[in-house]
């Protein structure tokens, strides 16, 4: 699947993928990144690592409870 006309695709034999590209913005990205939850890992740039690893801690203190 073709997501952007820059990404380079690297399958690895454990069934993992990693997707580079080049991008003018980290907004699009940063949404289709969210979309794989836990099963998205962001190796770079750290901008985007810090805009994932911000939206998650807003979406966990969203959903905290005191309740058991």
């Amino acid at each position: 699947m073709t997501w952007h006309v820059s990404q380079e695709l690297s399958e690895h034999q454990s069934g993992g993928l990693t997707v580079k590209m080049t991008l003018n913005n980290l907004e699009e990205v940063e949404r289709w990144v969210l979309g794989f939850g836990e099963h998205a890992t962001v190796i770079g740039p750290r901008e985007l690592d810090e805009r994932i690893e911000k939206t998650a801690k807003k979406i966990q203190q969203k959903y905290l409870t005191t309740e058991s």
